[in-house]
């Protein structure tokens, strides 16, 4: 890709480029590098020289964490975008998602412990009346 080979000259004449980070994380998003993009736009945080910088940093750091389906992190990390800054509804929408999709899936995983659960006791049932059923075949000494 040829955007991404510009970015990648100009974070090596200026490694503190927040800007420059930011597109190539932008552009690896796009070609699914999520780990790649994930990492420069760390780095475009780290390097930033605004609050608007670090919060668009943040929150497609927040999109990276919800395409890997890891809601816990996204919504500390909207969290802490909308703490650089507050008045973006983007990040507020991603973050509302990311809390409402973080509760089903904490919700999800409740009951299928529960079913687990309830799956080992029914087994366990099924053992004890198999050897119930077994001891009342065995003749019995008098």
């Amino acid at each position: 890709m040829e955007a991404e080979k510009q970015y990648r000259k100009a974070i090596a004449s200026a490694p503190k480029n927040a800007v420059a980070q930011h597109n190539l994380g932008n552009t690896l998003f796009e070609s699914t590098a999520v780990g790649e993009a994930f990492n420069a736009y760390k780095s475009a945080t780290i390097s930033s020289k605004s609050k608007i910088e670090k919060h668009s940093a943040l929150h497609n750091m927040g999109n990276v964490f919800m395409r890997q389906k890891e809601y816990a992190k996204a919504v500390e990390t909207y969290k802490e975008a909308l703490r650089n800054n507050p008045d973006d509804d983007q990040t507020r929408y991603n973050y509302a998602l990311a809390k409402e999709l973080l509760e089903d899936q904490d919700q999800n995983q409740d009951n299928n412990q529960n079913d687990d659960q309830n799956k080992e006791q029914d087994k366990d049932q099924q053992n004890q009346d198999q050897q119930d059923q077994q001891d009342q075949n065995q003749p019995q000494n008098e």
